[in-house]
């Protein structure tokens, strides 16, 4: 019994009812589907329509609540079953290639046994005209055929679909050009659905609150389906109304969900788009196509395919006549050589080449057939891919191996042949004069190009730059079109080499960007482009072909993860051309435009540069803001590496770090310079703790350390800030750690400053001035311009502090009079000076104005306050425990005295 077309349907589909359904591999999700739509609407008939049935007494309405959810229920799972159930628009397969797109190429391989056999290919692409424009459709491998324009093959359900807009797993089918009608109505209406069945919940518990009198939450207490259903409408409600409103957009759009998602970032022009109210009236108002599949027609034998026409007369003496003929004959055959090569017997290769020849008149013997059928080649399609079997090697021009060998394998094959007849012997002679022919053809076709460019170079004057640069770009594209990587890297610098010898900067620039853009470019070629380009940027004449060369560069690179590195040194250079010219703001942006954090490859020591580099600008243009957040980017302990060790050896998939550039300062340096801009940036906010820290950074450099010169004048800048610092922790453990340094007892009279203020003692302000007047002058210039005279008064401010800090020490409780004259301050100034450290949670004292009495007091931390608290709160309760027993002692007494 002939079967059915769906019986044996190639697609992942499944059918029922005889074929009359058809729905996607993953037709179970609609289970899913239709339980999400029911079940709510079954919880709002049964427990929140049910009871609106009385609510509306005018014209019935509440059972029209009911009947209209019921109905518009019905209709939702019907759009459902219309989307799901239909064929979305599968293409039918072809039961053979195209014959007119046919094409065998010797040069395209397959490994067989590690031997490479020729294969059949096809274009990838063709181009047919849509809305007059030309549109490139693919070729499908599965299906056989050029799929139509917007047609895409499923991988789920192993069809190419028209007009496929997405494959939804909720429904279980593919959406394209005959269900996506539907598919929109299901979505929106569902939608709908959600926004009424959420608005008639909300609107049954404000008549629960009403009816009661009660608040909202009494109301949801009563009724919490209507709670449920609210929330899950709201989740759902997001889902389905977003992919409402985003088919909206791409019906308006006349796009799809795939070409969408696909060639977003390609900013293509959508040749299919009609306009809004024609896209609209395309999808809801046209006459849907009839299915090109009947599943359930009987399936009818397959018809033979005629034999493929000759190109070519087939008489061997007609070759002779036409010598372009007998050329492109002799390519023919060469190009069968490698596949007849790997044969291990001749029986082999006839039925090889008998199979290539069609069902034509074959001759006797070998030879002769090889002739016949080697002319009968069905009509090539000239391809793009060009395929090559020459090794190419770092600028060397080497036979590949396996051409080389060719001729042996021919010769041993002759040892297969068991009959040893003459004509046997006549055909390896024409295997081998075929050899030899082929390998003198693409010897020269390989020393060519570089007989061209050694023959281009430009003479003096550069009166034939175009020629060669001409010449150079069409070796460029074999070398790129064959995926010859050393072969187009070399090209690409003798173009710019060219350029550069000739000084044609204009033309250098413009080749650049020309380079870069050409199709299927290699990232090896503009990598080398650009790492070429690069040392080209000093040897310009003036800074504007300088800026030029550099912002042509910054174009190609732009965007390239693999000429990061490159790009990240060319936006420094023109950062520091811009700081050249007064440029400052400018070169600031420039640099904050790179993010070198997250460079893999960039080494770890010109990341820091470049980024202290950023930080240094932000500094000159004032935008301190900025610079913080740029050097938190650095983590001051990537300076305490030990860079003696060695470095380990990158594992096979580690990123390969680049080294250095030979002007980028080592670790210890970037550190100086690090700090040195931290130090810049807290003199903004005259953050004396932090500025005294830097400089204790920069004075452990082993470098400054060794050197009299340099840390002598860090010690001492060490010493003031100390003193200038407020007191808090911090400060009393760099001040203890500064005073047993042995190197402080080089400059003795710092040593006593600092033994001044760790010793509990009261400092006369008057007699410290007189003694450091003239150290504070010398040092004046390091606390910067206008900061110098507020520097003196912060200085007295600490002494002061110090003092009190003394008094607070050994006394309890004095008198402001007595204190300011402790202080050497006025009354006003001494009760200022206390109140702001008591403010500033320095010390804990309290001021009797009337008395004019300070008390002193510890502070104390929050164990010893709940320790006290819990002292007496254990005392009150013994109290207690003892008032009660004499109480009771007492009553026992008077009821005893009754008695008697």
């Amino acid at each position: 019994m002939a079967k059915r077309v769906y019986q044996v349907w190639k697609g992942n589909n499944k059918f029922i009812f005889g074929g009359r359904l058809i729905f996607g591999p993953d037709a179970r999700s609609l289970i899913v589907t239709v339980l999400l739509i029911l079940v709510p609407v079954i919880i709002f008939c049964a427990l929140v329509a049910r009871h609106l049935r009385h609510s509306f007494s005018a014209y019935n309405a509440g059972y029209a609540i009911l009947a209209v959810a019921i109905v518009f229920t019905i209709y939702v799972l019907v759009l459902l079953l219309a989307t799901s159930a239909r064929d979305p628009g599968i293409v039918p397969r072809a039961l053979h290639p195209p014959e007119e797109e046919f094409c065998y190429e010797s040069s395209a391989s397959v490994e067989v046994s590690g031997r490479q056999t020729p294969s059949l290919q096809f274009p990838r692409t063709k181009e047919v005209m849509v809305n007059g424009r030309a549109v490139r459709v693919k070729y499908c491998d599965t299906c056989m055929l050029y799929r139509p324009p917007r047609c895409s093959h499923c991988s789920i359900c192993n069809n190419c679909v028209e007009r496929f807009d997405h494959h939804c797993p909720w429904v279980g089918q593919c959406i394209g050009l005959r269900n996506y009608r539907y598919f929109f109505m299901f979505v929106s209406s569902s939608a709908v659905l959600c926004i009424s069945v959420f608005a008639i919940s909300a609107m049954y518990i404000k008549i629960l609150m009403d009816d009661n009198h009660g608040t909202v939450w009494k109301a949801m207490k009563e009724s919490p389906a209507a709670v449920v259903l609210m929330l899950y409408c709201f989740i759902s409600l997001w889902f389905v109304g977003g992919l409402t409103g985003f088919h909206l957009y791409l019906i308006g759009t006349n796009q799809t969900t795939y070409e969408n998602f696909r060639y977003r970032a390609d900013n293509r022009l959508n040749v299919y788009n009609r306009g809004c109210l024609n896209n609209f009236l395309e999808v809801f108002c046209t006459k849907i196509k009839l299915s090109r599949n009947n599943f359930r027609a009987f399936l009818q034998e397959e018809v033979p395919r005629p034999p493929m026409a000759r190109t070519r007369d087939v008489e061997v003496e007609d070759l002779g006549g036409n010598p372009r003929a007998k050329v492109e004959d002799d390519l023919d055959i060469g190009g069968d050589l490698l596949k007849i090569s790997q044969r291990h017997n001749f029986e082999e290769v006839d039925e090889d080449i008998r199979g290539r020849g069609g069902s034509s008149q074959r001759c006797d013997t070998p030879e002769a057939n090889f002739v016949l059928d080697s002319d009968q080649q069905a009509p090539t399609v000239r391809s793009e891919a060009h395929h090559s079997s020459w090794s190419r090697r770092s600028g060397s021009w080497d036979i590949s191996p396996d051409i080389l060998a060719m001729n042996s394998v021919i010769t041993e094959s002759r040892n297969y042949n068991t009959q040893g007849n003459t004509a046997d012997g006549r055909c390896n002679f024409i295997y081998l004069f075929i050899f030899v022919h082929r390998v003198t053809c693409l010897l020269l076709c390989r020393f060519l190009p570089i007989l061209i460019v050694r023959s281009s170079r430009p003479q003096e004057g550069g009166d034939n730059l175009d020629a060669a640069i001409e010449s150079l770009l069409n070796v460029e594209k074999q070398m790129r079109l064959a995926g010859d990587v050393a072969g187009t890297k070399k090209a690409v610098i003798d173009i710019l080499r060219l350029c550069f010898e000739a000084r044609a900067w204009k033309t250098l620039n413009d080749q650049i960007i020309l380079l870069s853009k050409r199709r299927g470019q290699l990232k090896q070629a503009v990598t080398a482009m650009v790492q070429q380009a690069m040392q080209y940027i000093d040897e310009t004449p003036d800074i504007e072909t300088r800026v030029e060369l550099i912002k042509a560069l910054n174009s190609v690179s732009a965007g390239k993860i693999y000429v990061e590195i490159e790009r990240a040194r060319l936006v420094k250079k023109l950062a520091t051309i811009k700081e050249g010219q007064g440029l400052i703001a400018e070169a600031a942006d420039l640099m904050q435009e790179v993010a070198v954090e997250t460079f893999g490859a960039m080494a770890k020591t010109e990341k820091i540069a470049f980024i202290l580099d950023q930080v240094r600008l932000c500094l000159d243009h004032k935008d301190y803001v900025r610079a913080q957040i740029l050097s938190r980017k650095i983590s001051p302990r990537v300076f305490d590496v030990d860079t003696s060790k060695e470095k380990k050896k990158p594992k096979e998939g580690d990123n390969v770090v680049e080294e250095a550039p030979a002007d980028i300062p080592s670790l210890l340096e970037l550190k100086r310079i690090y700090y040195e801009l931290m130090i810049r940036y807290h003199s903004h906010s005259s953050d004396y703790l932090e500025i005294c820290r830097s400089y204790k950074a920069i004075y452990e450099i082993p470098a400054v350390r060794e050197d009299p010169v340099q840390w002598i004048p860090v010690l001492r800048k060490i010493c003031w800030y100390l003193v200038l610092s407020p007191h808090d922790p911090m400060q009393s453990s760099l001040l203890n750690s500064t005073l047993e340094d042995k190197n402080l007892s080089e400059i003795p009279k710092y040593r006593l400053l600092l033994k001044q203020l760790v010793t509990m003692e009261v400092i006369q302000w008057t007699a410290l001035w007189e003694a450091y007047k003239d150290e504070f002058e010398n040092e004046k210039n390091m606390l910067g311009g206008s900061l110098g005279e507020k520097a003196a008064e912060d200085l007295r401010q600490r002494i002061i502090e110090h003092n009190i800090l003394v008094v607070s020490k050994y006394y309890s409780r004095i008198t402001l009079k007595r204190l300011a004259e402790l202080l050497c301050l006025s009354f006003q100034e001494a009760e200022k000076h206390l109140s702001d450290m008591v403010v500033t949670k320095s010390l804990v004292a309290k001021i009797d104005r009337p008395m004019g009495i300070v008390c002193f007091q510890t502070a104390k931390d929050s164990n010893d306050i709940l320790n006290s608290w819990a002292m007496n709160l254990e005392k009150l309760l013994d109290l207690v425990e003892k008032s009660c027993h004499q109480i009771h002692k007492e009553t026992m007494v008077h009821k005893a005295v009754l008695k008697v």
